[in-house]
């Protein structure tokens, strides 16, 4: 399952993990890495523009 985006407000990340141990390998299987990363990380969009900081002198 992917993680919530990591920002509230326009482009952030979210990423997801897995393990084998769920039936872990038996009589010598193959772990999980022939099936990918066990790490995934993508972008994503918040889709609202953070509010902009205006600095008064």
């Amino acid at each position: 399952m992917w993680s919530a985006c990591s920002v509230t407000c326009e482009k952030g990340s979210m990423s997801r993990s897995r393990t084998c141990s769920n039936p872990t390998p038996l009589h010598n299987g193959a772990n999980c890495d022939k099936f990918g990363a066990n790490n995934e990380e993508e972008a994503c969009d918040a889709g609202i523009m953070c509010p902009s900081v205006s600095i008064r002198s």
